[in-house]
């Protein structure tokens, strides 16, 4: 016997039950559940609402503190259209990003003096375990440290 579906290639994950039933020519008969797990294809990459994200802070601002969300969609459904969010290059841990949500925060102390903006990328990728394809987006974000009068005043003596 031959058992064949036909997708619809728009499901991740699919279960078909049947029942098997044998016979021989004396009249007896045996049965058998059957369930078979079928699973899909991650078709589609995510992609990012920007190419570009930017946003300023103050030097003095205290963390944690929301600075901007990063959105992005996976047309997907169920499992390989789930995205989650990482952070990559140099932003000195500064920065964290909540990996379902996108919200970009800041979680150490700036100074203008040291550093007066930061770029790097964000990461939007499904299938998280990779098997057997994970697919992603990126993007470019930039944060500008705006300075503040945080210094106190000096006396010149000639």
């Amino acid at each position: 016997a031959v058992v064949s579906t036909q997708s619809t290639g728009d499901t991740d994950y699919q279960v078909v039950s049947l029942t098997v039933v044998a016979t021989d020519g004396g009249g007896q008969e045996g049965k058998c559940e059957v369930e078979i797990s079928i699973f899909g294809e991650n078709l589609y990459p995510p992609v990012l609402g920007e190419r570009e994200y930017s946003t300023s802070v103050n030097e003095n601002t205290s963390p944690p503190k929301l600075l901007l969300t990063v959105t992005a969609t996976d047309q997907d459904t169920l499992y390989f259209g789930e995205v989650h969010y990482e952070l990559a290059g140099s932003y000195d841990n500064k920065f964290a990003i909540d990996r379902d949500t996108g919200e970009l925060r800041l979680i150490n102390s700036l100074d203008y003096e040291t550093r007066r903006k930061y770029s790097f990328e964000v990461r939007a990728l499904n299938n998280e375990d990779g098997t057997p394809v994970r697919m992603e987006d990126r993007a470019k974000v930039t944060i500008f440290v705006n300075d503040i009068n945080d210094e106190p005043p000096q006396f010149a003596f000639d």
